[in-house]
């Protein structure tokens, strides 16, 4: 019988996801701000705010201490290869308006992408909504990220709406 050779997608060896704690904060403000600089081109990232850090850091850290969201690091050897936010949503609409998980703040480092941590780490974040018994999942993709978009549609994530904007000018 022929062997399979490792793919693109094969989880790196020793790959640990884990919840973040109040210690893992300087982790997570770093991989949030990387992955703000990535998205600075898009239009609907305001990266205008004087003190990013210091508002990364402030967030970050509201996050971790929440009870109704969760920060999982992917890490390797003590190195922080990624990393997802998810937290319980409550939409205020009157059609279906049943709590559900939101993800957000995905990012992989760029040397470990395509190589299964997107994958470890939104398992993980699927995981902690069922416990919480939320039966769906959603999140924001950008329109223009053909990368971030296929591989939310290998992972199985359709489109299920359209948000459109336009900015305003003073007439």
């Amino acid at each position: 019988m022929r062997r399979r050779h490792a793919t693109a997608s094969t989880t790196p060896t020793g790959l640990v996801v884990r919840a973040a704690d109040a210690a893992d904060l300087e982790i997570v403000v770093a991989l949030r701000l990387r992955l703000l600089a990535e998205e600075a081109r898009n239009p609907a990232v305001a990266l205008s705010l004087t003190d990013l850090h210091e508002h990364a850091r402030q967030l970050s850290e509201r996050q971790l201490a929440s009870p109704t969201d969760v920060i999982f690091l992917a890490t390797q050897r003590d190195a922080a290869l990624g990393m997802l936010r998810v937290a319980v949503s409550r939409p205020p609409r009157l059609v279906r308006p049943q709590p559900y998980g939101f993800m957000t703040s995905a990012y992989v480092v760029p040397s470990y992408r395509r190589a299964g941590v997107l994958r470890a780490l939104v398992r993980a974040g699927e995981a902690w909504c069922r416990a919480r018994g939320l039966g769906e999942v959603r999140l924001h993709c950008t329109v223009d990220n053909a990368p971030g978009n296929a591989s939310w549609e290998a992972l199985g994530y359709g489109v299920a709406e359209l948000v459109r904007r336009r900015t305003l000018t003073e007439e």
